[in-house]
């Protein structure tokens, strides 16, 4: 993960948000926006979010603001169940844009992309 913030990684530009919701219902909110990387997984002492699913990698996915750009970007760290935008596992990383619905393993909660103002 060092070699992805390192290289790819800035400051946000977006008061980037996922609003959390579970079976249609808004259960939450985490902001993506204090510093330039976030990693998801269930590993509580190796991650920024914990996701306590089974089927979720201790070190699952990261949300990158990218340097090029300065827009989200969602990496899979190789998770054995998959990160998925809508429906589409993502293999490496994907571009996130306003109203993107994340899915992380066979998790039924879904994140979804808020704040991204191009």
């Amino acid at each position: 993960m060092e070699e992805i913030h390192e290289n790819t990684a800035k400051e946000p530009i977006f008061a980037l948000k996922l609003e959390i919701q579970k079976h249609g219902e808004t259960i939450g909110e985490l902001k993506c926006y204090e510093k330039s990387c976030f990693i998801f997984g269930r590993q509580e002492d190796a991650v920024d979010y914990t996701l306590t699913h089974e089927s979720i990698s201790r070190r699952h996915a990261a949300l990158v603001h990218c340097k090029n750009t300065g827009l989200p970007c969602l990496y899979d760290l190789q998770s054995a169940n998959g990160t998925f935008v809508g429906n589409e596992r993502i293999h490496n990383k994907r571009m996130l844009e306003e109203g993107d619905v994340i899915r992380f393993g066979e998790s039924t909660r879904l994140y979804i992309v808020q704040g991204v103002q191009i």
